[in-house]
């Protein structure tokens, strides 16, 4: 299936917004069970099920929706230090200029290991964020209210007992809606994706179809990434507290945004069978 893109980038920002954020990585396996990130197996609360994260984030706000750039501190994962770069937000839809709903297109690079610029692209539900944003001031502390699909994932532990671990109401969260890969050779099909290409997820936004292993739901947070070393996997990013740094009716707060190829189409109900891939 082609996928004709059009370019949708941020321009004459009706509203900029700088802030600090805490919140979680989750990874999935294909299936929906939890990695658990030995390098924070001692953590209290997640017991490395979930690792800690923390950042900046700029958006933007105007007649196309939200968009914005963030960077976040890298973190060890697995022994070794993990982070991501180059990380871009744009809104999903778009109906005659105004925006129409809540949910981001993000996409970014991950290094870990030696695998330099893994391929990461989500979807992301702002919930009621833009509106909190403008009724913010800089020093102000925001959480959520939203329950991201990770928070009822079932985990079995060592000692074969099962237990769920929300991250509990969140700011940001990442959905179970999949990216299109990004038609990288020009031959009207998505992808193939490789190292170092961002972005790489694009619309139509695809229904994802897997059954979660763990707890029966239809569906699993986050996008299939396309790559070694995580080919399959899926990355959850969710952010459960932000401070407000920088509120401006011009676009004093704002950073660059890329332009991003987004298709004609952004929420067609696609089913994505092959996790990620038109069938």
């Amino acid at each position: 299936m082609a996928t004709a893109a059009l370019v949708f980038s941020a321009n004459a920002a009706a509203w900029s917004f700088s802030m600090d954020f805490k919140g979680y990585m989750t990874l999935l396996t294909p299936e929906g069970e939890m990695v658990r990130n030995t390098s924070f197996a001692d953590e209290p609360r997640f017991q490395g099920y979930r690792s800690p994260i923390n950042g900046t984030m700029v958006m933007t706000t105007n007649n196309q929706g939200m968009s914005g750039s963030a960077t976040f501190e890298p973190f060890p994962f697995f022994g070794v230090e993990a982070s991501g770069r180059d990380i871009t937000f744009v809104s999903t839809d778009n109906l005659l200029g105004i925006p129409t709903n809540t949910l981001l297109l993000g996409n970014m690079l991950f290094d870990w290991s030696g695998n330099n610029g893994i391929p990461v692209s989500l979807v992301l539900d702002m919930g009621n964020l833009t509106t909190a944003l403008m009724n913010s001031s800089p020093g102000d502390v925001i959480r959520g209210v939203m329950t991201p699909p990770t928070d009822n994932t079932v985990i079995t532990l060592q000692d074969g007992s099962t237990t769920t671990m929300p991250v509990g109401p969140a700011i940001v969260a990442t959905t179970t809606w999949n990216t299109t890969d990004v038609d990288t050779d020009s031959d009207g099909e998505p992808g193939p994706l490789q190292l170092g290409v961002n972005p790489s997820g694009t619309t139509p936004l695809l229904y994802d179809t897997v059954i979660d292993k763990t707890n029966g739901d239809i569906g699993l947070g986050g996008s299939p990434m396309r790559t070694p070393p995580f080919m399959g996997f899926n990355a959850n990013f969710d952010i459960v507290e932000i401070t407000v740094t920088c509120v401006s009716l011009t676009d004093g707060c704002e950073v660059p945004v890329p332009e991003v190829p987004l298709s004609a189409e952004p929420l067609k109900p696609l089913l994505d069978t092959a996790g990620g891939l038109f069938p």
